[in-house]
């Protein structure tokens, strides 16, 4: 488990206002398939991410069709973080 799991879950559920736990969120489950995510509920998200670490998320690589999942977008994290491109 990448150390962001647990902050990206809980973002996705305050980004989303979703009545689920944090933690009944897969971390493999298809964002879209199980929560509903649409690409304005996508860029919701990776704004709650970026404002809540100081760093850059959209660019052209990244879309809900391949970061789909709280695993993905933990990664794309972490590489952000890190400074590198997680491709």
């Amino acid at each position: 488990m990448n150390q962001h799991t647990q902050t990206v879950k809980r973002l996705v559920v305050e980004a989303l206002m979703l009545d689920v736990p944090p933690d009944e969120i897969g971390e493999d489950a298809s964002l879209r398939a199980t929560l509903g995510v649409d690409s304005v509920g996508f860029l919701e998200i990776l704004t709650a991410l970026e404002d809540e670490f100081d760093v850059a998320l959209l660019d052209a690589d990244t879309r809900i069709e391949t970061t789909d999942s709280v695993a993905q977008l933990a990664d794309r994290l972490q590489a952000a973080l890190a400074g590198r491109d997680p491709a």
